[in-house]
């Protein structure tokens, strides 16, 4: 995001939806269709950085409940 490669950013992006999805993170999982759709369309791009921030709270979240859920830590 930050050298402006939103073709790139989109692949990744676009790779991540379906574990996400699998999950049951819908919160993450439509911040991330919003991401690639944005990115796809050179629409919004000011809003990606705020998605980007959301994305990276709420999968850090995500994992603190795993490691609480199955005892990983």
């Amino acid at each position: 995001m930050k050298n402006k490669k939103y073709k790139a950013l989109g692949k990744e992006i676009h790779r991540l939806i379906p574990g996400v999805s699998f999950l049951g993170a819908d919160n993450i999982k439509n911040d991330l269709i919003k991401i690639e759709q944005y990115v796809n369309e050179n629409t919004n791009l000011d809003d990606i950085p705020v998605l980007l921030e959301n994305v990276n709270k709420n999968i850090t979240e995500l994992i603190t409940q795993f490691d609480i859920d199955f005892n990983l830590s």
